[in-house]
């Protein structure tokens, strides 16, 4: 009984609600489960109730009320297909609500074919009309996008009681994946709660996209997670693959949005979507989980891959780990796959296009270093997972953040969050608390660009000592006494000790959440 009033009951308030002289706020009231409990009650309906922004369109609220109320009828989806359109049929466009713009259904594809204001450059919306999608959570958008002029791409999670004629561009609730307006990058970005552009969540260039090329997106959103991969139709080539994470959205609609003109460059009557397919999923169906082993070769012989940028291959650091295992006894082999500039989704996104040499290295490997670009990323605990589920699982996986990170030190907590089987090697702590108090040849500041020698030796010991148990204190530093000329013995001996005392307390700390 207290739970079929927990569900009757708010629905009897909106109805009570609605027979006052506040319908469009009754109704904006029920269009979002606020408190992300899986269902729609009094407490959701009192506390939508307070957003400023559904009085502002009674239309759109009134209508929102009506998918909520039929929804109410209506379970969550299982895992499969929840809808498919190949655009084949033109009264299928029945199946969505359109913004701002008009949309057509013809040659088996899906047109914008003008906007409400054509005088503008501006964005037009259209979503899915169902109103069970508001059970909708976890899953996958599959579409093509034919002759791609300008900014175009799918919406997840999105709240169409909030895409009002009247609001600005960006003016929605959700998610969306989407090629930019120049046709060279692709981005993930969400609207905010105030009906505006949140920003984008993450961006990626698309080095080999040309305006008027056909591409297939897949967008993921599960729990916080966003993923979206671009691939070019012709080739086959995978242009950008993209992570997020972002708690803003946890449910709702799908569907597309696309601007209408960029300058000279026009996208109405020349962009088109097909193929659109819908698919509820739970863990299994994540990019993490495909399942797509490339295979582990054992030759009896303890192999080490580095991959990297130029903060590996500068002074070559594989080579001074080897020197040190070496000396220590460790009988191992070292090998590098480095570019300069690259991050690990460039590197993810070469193995998805068939990297063989790449491919090859990966398979031999038994252990893996993988450091990202500028040391760190944000996602750089994203893309390790992505490039770990194509690697035999008894593969050992470090990562080596360099002395800084281009993201904060939140971005090391991804690692934790996740729940990674890989060792952070725990550089940037070693350099903040201990080498920054030394002066040295440019040594320790943000002088020059790429590290001296004897910085790359110093993360070689700590590299060594965390990957292979050797004791930093026993590693021979004969080779790099001179970039320590300004100190007297003393100091260099109080300053070796000091950075190996160190390096053993990281070694056996486990890596602290911010």
């Amino acid at each position: 009984m207290k739970k079929l009033l927990h569900r009757v009951l708010p629905f009897v308030f909106v109805i009570l609600f609605c027979l006052s002289a506040n319908l469009p706020i009754a109704a904006a009231a029920l269009c979002a489960d606020a408190d992300g409990d899986g269902e729609i009650t009094l407490r959701d309906a009192l506390c939508v109730l307070a957003d400023p922004s559904m009085a502002k369109d009674p239309a759109g609220a009134t209508d929102a009320a009506r998918r909520i109320l039929r929804a109410a009828a209506t379970d969550a989806p299982k895992c499969g297909v929840f809808y498919e359109n190949d655009f084949s049929d033109p009264e299928t466009l029945a199946d969505f609500t359109a913004y701002r713009g008009k949309w057509s259904i013809r040659s088996g594809k899906l047109w914008l074919d003008s906007m409400d204001d054509d005088s503008v450059e501006s964005s037009a919306f259209l979503l899915y009309s169902g109103a069970e999608t508001m059970h909708l959570k976890n899953y996958r958008i599959d579409v093509d996008i034919f002759d791609v002029q300008t900014q175009c791409g799918v919406l997840a999670r999105c709240d169409d009681a909030f895409i009002r004629s009247d609001a600005p561009s960006n003016g929605f609730r959700g998610y969306y994946g989407f090629v930019g307006a120049d046709a060279d990058k692709c981005a993930i970005g969400y609207g905010n709660a105030g009906n505006g552009w949140g920003g984008n969540i993450s961006t990626g260039d698309a080095y080999y996209l040309r305006r008027g090329e056909n591409l297939h997106l897949t967008m993921t959103v599960f729990g916080d997670r966003i993923f979206a991969t671009f691939t070019n139709l012709a080739t086959g080539r995978i242009e950008a693959s993209l992570v997020g994470a972002n708690g803003a959205w946890t449910r709702g609609d799908f569907g597309f949005r696309m601007r209408n003109k960029y300058g000279k460059t026009v996208a109405v009557g020349n962009t088109a979507f097909e193929n659109l397919r819908v698919t509820v999923i739970d863990e299994s169906g994540l990019p993490t989980a495909e399942n797509r082993s490339i295979g582990h070769i054992d030759n009896n012989v303890t192999d080490v891959l580095f991959i990297g940028n130029s903060y590996t291959y500068v002074n070559n650091l594989p080579s001074m780990v080897f020197e040190m295992t070496t000396a220590a006894g460790v009988d191992a082999s070292f090998a590098m796959f480095a570019n300069g500039g690259y991050s690990l989704r460039e590197f993810y996104e070469d193995l998805q296009n068939g990297d063989a040499e790449m491919k090859e290295m990966l398979r031999e490997a038994d252990i893996v270093i993988f450091q990202d670009y500028g040391g760190a990323t944000t996602y750089s605990a994203d893309y390790i997972e992505l490039l770990a589920s194509r690697l035999d699982p008894c593969v050992k996986l470090y990562f080596y953040p360099y002395k800084n990170a281009t993201a904060p030190r939140a971005a090391l907590d991804r690692f934790i969050d996740l729940g990674l089987p890989v060792t952070v090697i725990r550089t940037p702590d070693l350099y903040q608390s201990t080498l920054t108090k030394y002066k040295v040849n440019y040594l320790m500041n943000d002088g020059p660009k790429h590290p001296q020698p004897i910085l790359s030796h110093l993360f070689a010991m700590q590299i060594a000592a965390t990957v292979f148990g050797i004791d930093p204190a026993k590693v021979d530093h004969s080779g790099y006494i001179s970039a320590l000329s300004s100190m007297t013995a003393d100091e260099q001996a109080a300053f070796f000790a000091d950075v190996c005392s160190k390096i053993e307390a990281l070694r056996t700390e486990p890596l602290p959440h911010s």
